[in-house]
Order: C-alpha cells, then sequence, then structure tokens
C-alpha cells in the first residue's frame, strides 16, 4: 500500500529586546525621506485612515517607545485630531481619530519640519510637504422611474452621491438635455406589405408617420427642465443625506435619451474642494412601442418556439383579444382560436415575446403559412399605443427530421429478438450497420468510439435501406443483428445509422450540421447481467440472469484498463459474486471518469459494464461522497511548542502528537519511527533540522535554543517521515532546474 506523508506546520512568535540590525551609514549623510503617503485626491476616506511617513534611517530605537508618541516635527492643516505610531523605527504613522474621520472634499497639507532628528543624531536639512484631497462629489447611481408606470407620466430621477450633499448645490450644477442615438425601425417583407395594404390601404400611411415621429424623437437635443422634488417612491428609495431627487418638467417621449451633466464646481458641504471636471449619465427612456417580427419568418421548424416580437411588453390578454390568424397556405381561412384558453403562468401575463399559442390558438401546424394581423388598438402594459395594424408572415416547413439510436452502450436481451429498434423521423433512407466484436477488442473499440463522440460506423460501405415515411411522425425501424450474433444468438454488436436523405422542406434537427450524422452503439445482445461495487480495496462483481434475476455460478470475469490490459480475472461462486483484491483502478482526483471495464462470460454469452455507468446510483443519491485519497494512509497530527512568543536565544520546548489515516480507521505510528523535524526563521532560512524517534503513544518531544543573532518574526516548524525525506537532486538534475539566463549555485 502507498503511503503519503503530510508536512505539518507549527508557528511561534520570536520578540526581543535587543537593538535594531541596520545597514551602515555614511557619517556625513543627512536624513530624508523616502516616501510619503497619500497623495492627491483619494478615492474613499478609508484611503486617508493613515498618512504614512517613511524616513531614511530609524527615528526611535527599537523596543523604547518615546514617552511623547506626538513628534513636534509632524504638522497637519487643517488641524485634525489624531493619534501616532511607529510601525519599526523608520515608519511614522498617523491615524485620525475614529469618532472624528476626515472631512469630505478637503485638500489636507501635511508638513514635516527641518531639523526633525533621527536616533543617530542627523537631522532632516530641509522641511518636506505633501497634500492630499478626500473624496469631492462623485455621482455613484442614477434611478428612475414613471409616476403612474405609465409612458406619459413624469420622470422621477434619483442621484445618489458617495458623501452627503445639499440639494441646492446639485440643482445649481446640474443640467439635462435630450441626447441623439441610432434608431431603426421595424421592416415589413414584400409580401406582408401586399397582404397589409389589401387589407387596410391606409396602414402603411399610419405606419410611416409613428416612424417619422420616433425618428424626431431619438434624433432631439432640447434642454430637459428638471425640478426639485420631495415626493417619491421613499419605500423603494429610501430618503438620504446623499441622495437628490428631481422630477421632470418637461415632456419625456418613449424612445428619448436624457443627458444628466453635473458641471465641474459642484460642491460638498464638507469642505471647498471640487471635482475639477464634470460628470454625466444618460438616462435611455422605455423604447417606442413597435411589433418587430415573428422570431422566424420562413422555413420554420414547428418544434422551436417562435414568437412574435415586440419592443415594449404586453398583457397577453390584451394581445389575443388585438391578435387574428389566417392560413394563407393555399385558399385564405380563417385560424380559430381553441374554444378554451390556455392556462398561463402568471409571470407570462405580460410579456414582449407572445406566441400564437399564448394568444390562444392551436400550434401552427407543418407546412402551413400564416398570416397574423393585430389591430391598431393594441396597448403595451405602459400605457403606449400601438398606433397603426401590424401584419406578419410565418411559414412553417416539416418537423425536424432525426435519427434516434441510443448512441452509446446499449444492452439488448437475447429473448428479445436479433431485431434492434431504432427511431426516425421525416427521412426518406439510412446507412446501417451490423459488425461483430471481438471481446479481446471491445477496450479499443470503446475508446475509439468515445473519442468520437459514438459517430463513427464499422469498416465497410453499410446496407443503403429506404423507409416508410409518414410525415412529422416518430416511426419505429428494427435493425436486423442475426449476421452479427453467435450461433447462441448472443454477442458483441457494433450497430450504426447514417442519416440519409430528408423529406423535402424538412430541416435536419436543431443544432445538426449539415453534413449526415452518423449515430454509433456498443450493444450486447445478452442474458447476463452485471453490477459492480468497486473500490480501492477490492471490487465486488455480481453476475445474475436478466431474465429471472438468478445468481449465474461460475462465469468467467474480467477486470480489462484503458490499456486493453486484463487487470484481474475470476470466476463467480454460487452466489454469482467475484471478489477482485486491491483494485485501485481509477484516479482519485477524476474518480467519475472512464477508467476500466468488467466483463462476465459463461457459455459464450459475454455482457460488459463501464466504470462510468453510475446514472442513478451516485454516491450523493444516497447521502454520501466519494473520496478516493481516504484508502491511502495519510500523516496526520500536531507540532506545538509551550507558548507563542519567545525572545531570542530563549528556550523552545516542543512536542508532537502524531497519527497515520488508514482505509480501516487512524492508527498510531509504530514505536521508533523517525520523524524529520525542520525549523524555518520568517525569512524562510532554516534555524533547526533534526530526526526523533517517536514513542509507543506515537508522540515525540524535544528543545531548540533560539540563536541570539536570529530574525524575528513568525517561526514555522515541519514534521515529515524520516522516510519521504526529499532524495537530494542529481548535478543533472540541478542543472535542468535552472533556467536559461541563471547561475547554478
Amino acid at each position: 500500500m502507498r503511503r503519503t506523508s503530510a508536512a505539518f506546520l507549527g508557528v511561534f512568535c520570536l520578540c526581543a529586546w535587543s537593538s535594531e540590525a541596520q545597514q551602515p551609514r555614511r557619517p556625513d549623510a543627512a536624513l530624508t525621506i523616502v516616501s510619503s503617503a497619500p497623495q492627491g485626491e483619494v478615492a474613499s476616506l478609508a484611503e486617508a485612515n493613515e498618512i504614512r511617513v517613511v524616513f531614511s534611517e530609524p527615528m526611535v530605537t527599537l523596543g523604547r517607545i518615546p514617552a511623547d508618541l506626538r513628534p513636534a516635527f509632524f504638522k497637519i492643516s487643517p488641524a485634525v485630531s489624531d493619534t501616532f505610531r511607529w510601525s519599526g523605527t523608520t515608519l511614522l504613522i498617523f491615524r485620525p481619530e475614529q469618532k472624528r474621520p476626515l472631512a469630505y472634499a478637503t485638500i489636507y497639507q501635511v508638513t514635516i519640519a527641518a531639523g526633525a532628528t533621527a536616533a543617530s543624531g542627523r537631522r532632516l536639512a530641509r522641511a518636506l510637504t505633501f497634500s492630499f484631497t478626500t473624496p469631492t462629489v462623485r455621482l455613484l447611481q442614477t434611478n428612475w422611474y414613471r409616476r403612474g408606470g405609465t409612458s406619459d407620466g413624469r420622470m422621477v430621477v434619483l442621484l445618489r452621491f458617495n458623501q452627503p450633499i445639499r440639494t441646492g448645490d446639485v440643482v445649481a450644477s446640474l443640467s439635462a438635455a435630450l441626447e441623439p442615438h441610432e434608431w431603426t425601425p421595424p421592416a415589413f417583407s414584400t409580401d406582408e406589405q401586399a397582404r397589409l395594404t389589401a387589407v387596410d390601404p391606409q396602414a402603411r400611411t399610419r405606419f410611416d408617420a409613428k416612424v417619422s415621429a420616433t425618428r424626431e424623437i431619438a434624433s432631439a437635443t432640447t434642454p430637459v427642465s428638471l425640478r426639485q422634488t420631495t415626493d417619491w417612491d421613499k419605500k423603494t428609495y429610501p430618503a438620504s443625506r446623499d441622495l437628490a431627487v428631481f422630477e421632470s418638467d418637461t415632456r419625456i417621449l418613449p424612445e428619448s435619451w436624457v443627458k444628466l451633466s453635473l458641471n465641474a464646481g459642484l460642491r460638498s458641504p464638507a469642505g471647498s474642494a471640487t471635482p475639477g471636471r464634470p460628470q454625466t449619465f444618460t438616462i435611455h427612456a422605455e423604447r417606442a412601442f413597435f411589433i418587430d417580427e415573428f422570431r422566424c419568418r420562413a422555413e420554420c421548424d414547428p418544434d422551436r418556439w417562435n414568437p412574435i416580437q415586440m419592443r415594449r411588453a404586453v398583457k397577453v390578454a390584451d394581445f389575443a383579444a388585438a391578435a387574428t390568424a389566417t392560413d394563407v397556405t393555399a385558399a385564405s381561412a380563417e385560424v380559430r382560436k381553441a374554444a378554451q384558453a390556455p392556462k398561463r403562468d402568471d409571470s407570462r401575463d405580460t410579456s414582449n415575446h407572445i406566441t400564437l399559442e399564448d394568444a390562444g390558438f392551436a400550434a401552427q401546424p407543418p407546412v402551413r403559412k400564416y398570416a397574423v394581423m393585430v389591430r391598431a388598438d393594441l396597448r403595451s402594459s405602459d400605457g403606449q399605443l400601438l398606433g397603426y395594424p401590424w401584419l406578419g408572415t410565418v411559414e412553417n416547413w416539416h418537423q425536424s427530421a432525426f435519427t434516434s439510436f441510443g448512441d452509446g452502450h446499449g444492452v439488448w436481451e437475447k429473448d428479445g429478438g436479433a431485431t434492434l429498434p431504432f427511431y426516425a423521423r421525416n427521412f426518406r433512407g439510412i446507412l446501417q450497420w451490423a459488425a461483430p466484436i471481438d471481446p479481446g477488442q471491445l477496450m479499443p473499440t470503446l475508446r475509439s468510439l468515445q473519442d468520437g463522440g459514438f459517430h463513427g460506423a464499422p469498416a465497410g460501405e453499410g446496407l443503403n435501406r429506404r423507409l416508410a415515411v409518414t410525415a412529422d411522425r416518430i416511426q419505429s425501424h428494427g435493425l436486423d443483428l442475426s449476421k452479427a450474433l453467435a450461433p447462441g444468438r448472443t454477442g458483441l454488436v457494433w450497430t450504426a445509422v447514417r442519416e440519409g436523405e430528408a423529406i423535402p422542406q424538412a430541416h435536419r434537427a436543431a443544432g445538426e450540421s449539415d453534413k449526415p450524422q452518423t449515430r454509433a452503439s456498443v450493444v450486447q445482445v445478452t442474458n447476463l447481467g452485471i453490477s459492480v461495487k468497486d473500490s480501492p480495496q477490492n471490487t465486488l462483481v455480481f453476475v445474475t440472469r436478466l431474465d429471472n434475476g438468478s445468481p449465474v455460478e461460475g462465469a468467467n470475469v474480467s477486470i480489462v484498463r484503458l490499456d486493453n490490459r486484463v487487470f484481474w480475472r475470476g470466476r463467480t461462486g454460487t452466489d454469482g459474486v467475484a471478489l477482485a483484491p486491491d483494485t485501485p483502478l481509477r484516479d482519485p482526483d477524476d474518480w467519475w471518469k472512464f477508467a476500466f471495464i468488467v466483463t462476465a462470460e459463461k457459455d459464450g454469452d459475454i455482457a460488459y459494464a463501464g466504470s462510468d455507468w453510475n446514472e442513478g446510483i451516485s454516491p450523493w443519491e444516497f447521502g454520501t461522497g466519494v473520496n478516493l485519497h481516504e484508502a491511502t494512509p495519510m500523516f496526520r497530527g500536531t507540532v506545538f511548542t509551550d507558548r507563542g512568543v519567545y525572545r531570542l536565544g530563549e528556550e523552545v520546548h516542543f512536542k508532537a502528537i502524531l497519527r497515520q489515516n488508514t482505509a480501516s480507521g487512524v492508527r498510531l505510528i509504530p514505536a521508533g519511527t523517525s520523524v524529520l523535524l525542520t525549523v524555518r526563521d520568517s525569512q524562510d532560512r532554516q534555524v533547526d533540522e533534526r530526526t526523533v524517534k517517536l514513542t509507543a503513544w506515537s508522540s515525540a518531544e524535544w528543545t531548540l535554543t533560539l540563536p541570539p543573532d536570529g530574525a524575528l518574526g513568525n517561526y514555522s516548524v515541519r514534521a515529515i517521515l524520516e522516510s519521504d525525506r526529499p532524495k537530494p537532486k542529481t548535478p543533472e538534475e540541478r542543472r535542468r532546474d535552472v533556467e536559461p539566463g541563471e547561475a547554478d549555485d
């Protein structure tokens, strides 16, 4: 059995009261400031929660906190209630008091005075001044709605900002105007125009007038008047100090785009800083109400969803009342609605995609052409009037042509005879194959077919076969397997059906390519049934009769891997069971992938089962999961010290309690087992490495004296089995590890 060793990490902290080691500096080098932050405008107040100044050398002695943490050389204007702290010896951090944060839209200037003195006595030669600006007023979000929910209602505009504002300041900064944009009207086909004009000679004129009016709206640039309002939907948009609400005085029509502009001088009540650049946002009003067309107009598949597409949602009941349909395939004939209106989901009561079935008509039959008309008085759910009669045509072809042949693996009971059924619709002919598979070539055949999605046919030209077709009906046809079976009328058969010619006006099934599709299957004609339960420990195979469920004694069982190698052979007992030991057959990380087959043979009758046949019997369907790693012994435990914080040079007491997970449960590691222990400092440098022997209780204790000149920070401890110690790399391996341009040390 393989053994996996895990590394265990413990962490403890070293804090020392010794002086910090520094890089040597020239005696005449002056104190300087390396960096300072923040600078410029910050995006949020949180970014200004710390003002940081980094000096070129220690300003305080490590471990000796100054009595007065407020350095005299630091000044901020405007004045701020504050706290100071040193992070290390060179980084000064200034934090405004949390109860009194910095003000918005304010320029803060920080000065580090000349003469600031380092721990070494060196002084800052020149003062440093830097500044930053807290967030100015920014527009974060724009919402809008119509009063009354109708397209002719006044528009309410809600502007949400990044900070409290005065609405008067927003009023002084805000302007609005219509913004021109591209707009494309619906289009009628030549046939639709002719039919519409025949029904209503003024229909096209009314449509053109609405298109012209909508184009004018889409190209307009006129100013829009907005006024402050205190009356809005406060349940959806609660009042707050960062919200400004306006209402339109100008009538804003559907298809309008309203561009809102806030000038660069927008002020904040908290400070005098302004954004410095304009802010804009464009509101897209609701679309003008037009009906576009059927999703499919010609050569349509009756099986596919084919709604009438509209630019605004309509109540389905209103649409049904306004719509009529005529069958124009030959002589015109009215299409009557169903006597009883169809039941609808509430979510479909209003929609901008409505089918004829939604409107109460029966589904349009194959090979029929309808002309559907909608009255001009239809209104959208937001109150817009259609304003012109609409007519659209839709021509259905036959239902899609397809074959169905149990792609993949198939089981056909011996007593079912030698004719295997398959199904087809609207195909006049097919090519068919039925070829025997030698059991020794079963795995290579399966892998070849799986790689091709079970679309491959056996060698040979196949049998060209004409089918008796009743249009638009799914019909069952039989494929003769008799020539591919053994004398006992059993065997493994590679079957395939390739689509031939479809009937006129029939597409191939949706999603298929224009080329004829081949559908293949490996069919086992047998009276044997196989049930398999596998694990890395062992695999149970249960062989029964399909006709009566009785166990099969003396069946020859084989487990075959992907490379066609037989992993194990055995025979079933009187109970029909064969048990294969030590069977790590699957990749633990990809256990669901096809990895092996199990075959059973008795008196010339052969059957098989694939490792990925788990539909309906997956572990989670029984409230459990899969973790094949649990079968592998795993090293686990904990390593800890007698306390958490130490000084350099002190003695640290360690203890390790270790165990091993196995398939049969958690167990102690044998006494005397060697464990490799490694301690590394905060800079990942090895401080100590030793091997200890485990006690009878699978534990160990040891001590370590920390180096007086070691690094400060967190130290880590790792424990692995000595037998799993990584082997030193050979010179050749080290040479291969070195990237081009690097030196191998």
